[in-house]
């Protein structure tokens, strides 16, 4: 059996796992980050040792080439070692900004695409980075307390039979208790805070791009919620994944408590 092999049957172990290691747990976000960091790094070095650079129809393009290679190498290194380094310490370590910025906005997509490839859960990776970046929110918060807080709601926590159009405005909401929204409603006006309902990335981007908050508490699946991290990112996001019981994008729930919280 090689190596990989081994690994990937371990890691369909974990998939398959009931415990709460592969439900919220930072570490499996940083178990296939380094593994995949490993598998490129060794392809392309292994590519360019291998490749004749007479190959080339210049030289000089071979060297560009293997020079942008071994900078993304760098950066991606540098982007999961820091990460690490940042949740064991529990600071927020993530300098330079535009490092992250590239680092945060590609690579955790093309690490839950390209093990999906290998029958691993896409949506287990995505809440498990989801995890690492609600822990990198909390130690900035240590820093700097923000002023302008946005909380951003999914569309399907509104029952599917309110006629009530509540994008845009929440204020149309009536509270009836039928769902969730309500509830959510009255905490934003507890605490002073601007509330929407999207309807979808697109408005969702929208509204972050109009608002410009300091910080957004955001409530979605883990393919949406990963995605708006990554989108929006540097603005912070700490997530908190809706709960789906008829499935997804219909009459879903939430915690009160833990959006309160």
């Amino acid at each position: 059996m090689t190596f990989l092999s081994a690994m990937l049957k371990g890691a369909k172990n974990l998939n398959n796992s009931k415990s709460e290691l592969y439900g919220h747990n930072k570490r499996i976000f940083f178990f296939f980050a380094w593994i995949s960091f490993v598998i490129f790094a060794l392809f392309f070095i292994s590519f360019f040792v291998l490749i004749n650079p007479d190959a080339f129809m210049l030289k000089s393009f071979y060297w560009v080439i293997l020079s942008l290679v071994i900078l993304s190498i760098s950066i991606v290194f540098y982007g999961i070692f820091i990460l690490s380094i940042s949740l064991l310490l529990r600071k927020n370590l993530l300098y330079p900004r535009f490092i992250f910025v590239f680092f945060i906005k590609i690579f955790p997509n093309i690490i839950a695409s390209f093990w999906q490839f290998f029958g691993i859960s896409k949506e287990k990776i995505q809440e498990s980075f989801i995890n690492v970046m609600n822990s990198l929110f909390l130690y900035r918060l240590k820093d700097k307390k923000p002023s302008n807080v946005l909380l951003l709601l999914p569309h399907c926590l509104q029952n599917h039979e309110c006629p009530r159009k509540i994008t845009w405005s929440i204020d149309n909401c009536v509270s009836c208790g039928k769902c969730s929204v309500g509830d959510l409603k009255k905490i934003s006006q507890e605490l002073d805070i601007d509330i929407f309902v999207a309807t979808g990335g697109t408005v969702a981007r929208r509204v972050v791009k109009d608002t410009r908050p300091d910080c957004i508490l955001a409530v979605a699946c883990p393919r949406d919620l990963s995605s708006g991290m990554i989108d929006t990112y540097p603005v912070h996001v700490y997530g908190i994944l809706n709960e789906r019981p008829f499935g997804p994008c219909f009459d879903t729930t939430i915690s009160v408590q833990n959006v309160r919280e």
